[in-house]
């Protein structure tokens, strides 16, 4: 190994949202020894100016003293509050010159929250930290991107923790998981993401795949332990937010039901906090699965990336959804009711099962006419059953044209015209009240897997096989 390599020095920019156990990964890369620095939160003062010059002022307790360099609080020591008066690139410039001045290299780790990105340049930060006059000594500087993720529902149910110092009507940038999905963006992707309950669940492991897989930095068994009470690398602001994380010494020791609640205490989730939720799910899930999807690469063709149709109102067109984000309303019969009826009589959804090759639906039309008759039947004893019914509505179904529009258009976005299972699934749709028949008329959802064609069934069902027709000119 060559000395340039030996005295390497790794950058992590470490974001996520709020109460996601970032300080505690701040203590366990603090825990490695002298090759490492570690920065806690150096962008927040530039993100609440950025909020003043925007007239957007957020209120903090220590705001004032953390523009100024100084306070009031004397349990604060003075020069906490003067660190923070040093722009970030600089300070983070001194940390990187203090590892490359050793000969040996190391670690810089830099806790941010996914918040401040609105004062981080991405494409210029790395480039202007290497716009000074020992161009060699900055070439051994590699920066990675880590983004720490939890639940939304997780971040939002331990919210009112920290309530008095943020409120409890967050913003969504505040809340973090949108931001988290703008870093992703920002960087093409070019990220790694490290699910916090992973850390929980296993921290070893989690802690030696992010170091040694993922950053090419040692991992060290002390990154488990930490001392208990502040620490000096803590902002100012630690008195007001750190407060559970400064009773630990560590990473618990992992048991197959850590997950479970250890005091007996379930928090409510505050209404206010709903709409926060809603819209950062979706951000979520994806960054979720972009994380967890990585280990799934061995199915052919890899079939964790598909796409399903799912239509919740015949007569108008249905969505193509990725399948970790795909799913039906728990207010759908079939899930309220089960496959079968209440009365075991009247089934709540039905289903058929195809296979496509070289461009054809083996067996479509015989299907889709076995399926709709199935259809109609339950439909009739639907009408029967609820005729002394005050209020029921007329059920409206997917149409065959809706159907087969449904397939091609899931085979056409998943570009399959072979080796493909083909399911389709009509169910009686959401109930809304205690009626028999749904409101919204039925679902239907199409799913189309990699798998490889029965030869025989081709043989059988080719006289009943349906071409598809060319992807590119189908609308």
């Amino acid at each position: 190994m060559s000395s340039s390599s030996k005295n390497k020095v790794t950058v992590i920019h470490c974001w996520s949202a709020p109460r996601s156990r970032s300080t505690a990964l701040l203590y366990s890369f603090e825990a490695r020894g002298a090759d490492t620095i570690v920065l806690d939160e150096p962008l927040y003062r530039e993100w609440l100016l950025h909020h003043e010059e925007a007239e957007k002022g957020l209120e903090r307790p220590y705001k004032a003293a953390l523009f100024q360099g100084n306070s009031g609080f004397n349990d604060v020591p003075k020069e906490k509050w003067e660190r923070e008066q040093s722009p970030f690139l600089d300070r983070l410039q001194k940390c990187i010159a203090i590892l490359l001045k050793t000969g040996k290299g190391g670690v810089v780790f830099v806790k941010q929250m996914a918040k401040f990105d609105v004062v981080f340049d991405f494409h210029r930060a790395t480039a202007k930290l290497r716009n000074n006059d020992d161009d060699d000594a900055n070439s051994n500087v590699v920066h990675r991107h880590v983004l720490l993720i939890r639940d939304p529902m997780a971040v939002l149910l331990s919210w009112k923790r920290a309530g008095k110092v943020h409120g409890n009507a967050p913003s969504l940038e505040e809340v973090g998981i949108l931001p988290l999905l703008n870093i992703y963006s920002k960087l093409d992707g070019d990220v790694i993401i490290l699910d916090s309950d992973d850390l929980v669940a296993d921290p070893a492991s989690a802690l030696r795949k992010l170091c040694e897989d993922e950053l090419s930095v040692e991992y060290r068994n002390e990154m488990l332990t930490w001392k208990p009470g502040p620490h000096t690398c803590d902002g100012p602001w630690a008195k007001w937010w750190y407060a559970s994380v400064h009773e630990s010494t560590g990473w618990a020791v992992p048991t197959k039901q850590s997950w479970l609640s250890k005091n007996n205490k379930y928090p409510i989730l505050d209404t206010a906090l709903l709409p926060a939720l809603r819209a950062s799910l979706p951000a979520y899930e994806c960054l979720y699965h972009h994380h967890h999807s990585r280990d799934n690469v061995s199915c052919q063709k890899n079939n964790s990336d598909l796409l399903v149709y799912i239509s919740k109102t015949p007569g108008q067109p249905g969505r193509l959804i990725p399948r970790e984000l795909a799913g039906i309303s728990p207010w759908d019969s079939s899930v309220l009711q089960g496959v079968r009826g209440v009365d075991n009589t009247l089934a709540c959804c039905w289903g058929e099962s195809l296979q496509v090759c070289n461009g054809k639906i083996l067996a479509l039309e015989s299907r889709l006419t076995r399926l709709l008759l199935k259809l109609s039947s339950s439909l009739d004893q639907l009408k029967k059953k609820s005729s002394s019914s005050p209020n029921n509505n007329e059920l409206h179904y997917h149409t065959r044209a809706e159907i087969i529009e449904g397939i091609v258009r899931t085979l056409s976005a998943n570009g399959m015209r072979e080796d493909t299972d083909l399911h389709i699934i009509l169910t009686r749709g959401e109930q809304h009240a205690n009626t028999v028949l749904p409101q919204s008329g039925t679902t239907l959802i199409v799913l189309a897997v990699w798998k490889q064609t029965n030869q025989e069934s081709i043989l059988n069902d080719d006289e009943d096989a349906w071409s598809l027709p060319d992807f590119q000119d189908y609308h």
